[in-house]
C-alpha cells in the first residue's frame, strides 16, 4: 500500500472560532454568564445614594432637570454624581500623577476599593445587582423626599447654595464618602434654635433700665432720658412703663403733643394701671386738651373712687367746659374722700359762684381764709406742675406692665 501526502485547504479561523463556541456552549449550559459589570463610576454614585450620601446641589440640579418626573430624578441624580466622579479622578490623576505614580498605586486601580463593600459585592453577581435595583425602586421616594426637605431648609441657612452648588460638590469628590454619609440628608435643612434667653438675664436687663430712667429723671437729663425711653420703647413695644417714661421726657422738654401721643400709648397696653391714666391726665393738661384730660382722669378715679386729686382735677376741668352739675359732684366726692381738702372746698365756692349761689360762695371763702387758705371765686388756673409731667415711681407699676 502506498501512502500519499495531500494537501488540504484549511481556514485558520475556523478551529479558533468553533473552540471558542463549544467553549461557550458548554458555558451557556452550566450557569448563566453575569452580566459585563456597570460604569464603575456609576455603581459608586449608586452605592453612595445607598448609604445615606446624598450632594444636595446635584439632586437640586437633577430635580429641576426631570420636570416633575421623579423616575427621572433619581436617574440624572446618579449620572450626574458619577460625572462628578470622573472629574474628580482625572484632576487628581493629572495634578499628582507624577508623586503618585512612584509612591502609590494608580488612581485607576483604587477606585474601586473606595467603593464600598456592600457595593463590590453587588457588582460580582447579577442576582445581588437585581436586589439593589429593587430597594433603589423602593426607597427612591423617601429618598427624594428627604432631600427636597433638606434642600428648602438649606435656602434658609447658606443663602446662595444654588451659586456655590458646584463647588460644594467638587470639594466633597475628593473626600471619602463614609465622612459625610450620615451628614448629607439629615443634617441639611435643620436650622440650629437659637438659645433662649435666661430669665435672670431678662431681669437684670429691665433691672438697669429702670435704674438709669431714675437716675436720668433726678438729674433732670430729659434729652438722654428721651433717647433711653424711645430705644426701651423700640426693644420691647408692648412695655408700658417704656411708654409712660417717653412721656414723660417729651412732657419736661415741652414737646407736649409726642409726650400725648406716648401717654396715649401706655394707656392702650396697660389700661387697667391707673396711674397710666393720670400720667395722660397731666400730658393732656400740658397740651392745652382738657377735654382729653378730663376724660383721663375720669378713668382714673373709675379705677380708685378714693383718689381725692384725681377728683378734685374732674371737677376743676369739668368747671372750666362748664359742666357745672359734673363739676358739684365731683367736688362733693372728693370732700367725701377727703374732708376739709382746701383745693375741693375752693371749688365747690367757684362753682356756687358760677350758679348763682353767691352767698354760699362767700361763705366757704371766708371758712376757708380763716383757716389759712386762699380762695378766689375767680376761675382758678389749671395746677402749674401738671405741665411738668412728673414721673410716677416706678413702683406704682406691677411687674406685669413693666
Amino acid at each position: 500500500m502506498e501512502l500519499r501526502l495531500v494537501a488540504i485547504e484549511t481556514d485558520s479561523s475556523t478551529p479558533t472560532t468553533k473552540a471558542a463556541d463549544g467553549r461557550a456552549a458548554v458555558e451557556s449550559a452550566a450557569i448563566e454568564p453575569p452580566p459585563a459589570p456597570a460604569d464603575r463610576f456609576l455603581a459608586k454614585a449608586t452605592c453612595e445614594y445607598e448609604a445615606g450620601q446624598v450632594e444636595q446641589p446635584l439632586w437640586m440640579h437633577a430635580a429641576t432637570q426631570a420636570g416633575g418626573d421623579d423616575a427621572a430624578v433619581l436617574a440624572g441624580y446618579l449620572r450626574a454624581r458619577a460625572t462628578a466622579l470622573r472629574l474628580a479622578e482625572r484632576r487628581a490623576r493629572d495634578s499628582s500623577s507624577g508623586r503618585r505614580s512612584r509612591r502609590a498605586p494608580p488612581v485607576e486601580a483604587d477606585a474601586g476599593a473606595s467603593v464600598t463593600d456592600a457595593c463590590a459585592a453587588s457588582l460580582d453577581g447579577g442576582r445581588q445587582q437585581a436586589r439593589r435595583s429593587a430597594r433603589l425602586r423602593r426607597w427612591w421616594p423617601a429618598a427624594a423626599a428627604l432631600a427636597i426637605a433638606g434642600v428648602v431648609g438649606w435656602t434658609f441657612i447658606a443663602r446662595g447654595a444654588d451659586d456655590t452648588g458646584a463647588r460644594t460638590a467638587g470639594a466633597s469628590m475628593t473626600t471619602p464618602a463614609a465622612g459625610t454619609a450620615a451628614r448629607a440628608p439629615a443634617g441639611v435643612g435643620q436650622p440650629a434654635s437659637a438659645p433662649a434667653a435666661a430669665p435672670t438675664d431678662a431681669a437684670a436687663q429691665r433691672a438697669e433700665r429702670e435704674s438709669k430712667v431714675q437716675e436720668l429723671i433726678a438729674a433732670g437729663n430729659w434729652n438722654v432720658l428721651v433717647l433711653h425711653a424711645a430705644e426701651w420703647t423700640r426693644k420691647e413695644p408692648a412695655n408700658a412703663e417704656a411708654w409712660m417714661h417717653l412721656s414723660v421726657g417729651y412732657a419736661n422738654l415741652r414737646q407736649n403733643e409726642d409726650a400725648l401721643a406716648a401717654a396715649e400709648r401706655a394707656t392702650q397696653l396697660a389700661p387697667a394701671e391707673r396711674e397710666l391714666w393720670k400720667n395722660l391726665g397731666r400730658a393732656g393738661l400740658a397740651a392745652g386738651r382738657p377735654e382729653a384730660a378730663l376724660h383721663a382722669y375720669q378713668q382714673a378715679v373709675a379705677r380708685d373712687e378714693h383718689d381725692a386729686a384725681s377728683l378734685t382735677l374732674v371737677g376743676k376741668l369739668s368747671a372750666e367746659l362748664a359742666l357745672l352739675p359734673q363739676a358739684k359732684l365731683a367736688y362733693d366726692r372728693a370732700l367725701t374722700v377727703s374732708p376739709g381738702d382746701p383745693d375741693a372746698r375752693c371749688g365747690q365756692a367757684q362753682v356756687a359762684q358760677k350758679q348763682g349761689r353767691g352767698k354760699e360762695a362767700e361763705a366757704i371763702v371766708r371758712d376757708l381764709r380763716r383757716g389759712g387758705s386762699e380762695c378766689s371765686l375767680a376761675d382758678s388756673p389749671l395746677p402749674a406742675t401738671a405741665m411738668a409731667v412728673p414721673a410716677p415711681a416706678a413702683k406704682s407699676l406691677p411687674q406685669s406692665v413693666r
